[in-house]
């Protein structure tokens, strides 16, 4: 009787385990060259393709020359704005209705409309 119950305890463990592998081609995948038109694409309440392109948004030198109306020309209308920050929402982890996690581009203004910062706020 004790055997039987450790038998699906291991099945579990295996389980549990093979499934935390990550390889090589998955890393590769895990980023996509920026597209303005496929940034800006909506699926129902996500943005499918903002988790595998901020980071070619993040270090881009080029964006960060451009101005905040280039910033939202080039990536859309944000999510959410506050006197000189733009906010564009990345990912967000929900159960039912709560929202657990939340994954945000920040961009910071200067004075003189130019990028300040860029960071992601999670």
């Amino acid at each position: 009787m004790f055997r039987m119950k450790k038998i699906p305890l291991i099945y579990l463990l295996f389980v549990f385990l093979s499934s935390c592998n990550t390889t090589p081609e998955d890393n590769a995948l895990s980023t996509i060259e920026f597209d303005s038109e496929t940034w800006k694409q909506f699926d129902g309440d996500t943005y499918p393709f903002r988790e595998t392109m901020y980071e070619n948004i993040l270090y881009n030198d080029s964006i960060r020359a451009l101005s905040k109306n280039e910033i939202i020309s080039l990536l859309g209308q944000p999510n959410r704005t506050n006197e000189d920050f733009l906010y564009y929402l990345i990912a967000e982890k929900k159960l039912g209705f709560w929202v657990l996690h939340t994954k945000t581009l920040v961009f910071k203004f200067n004075d003189t409309q130019k990028i300040e910062w860029i960071k992601i706020h999670e």
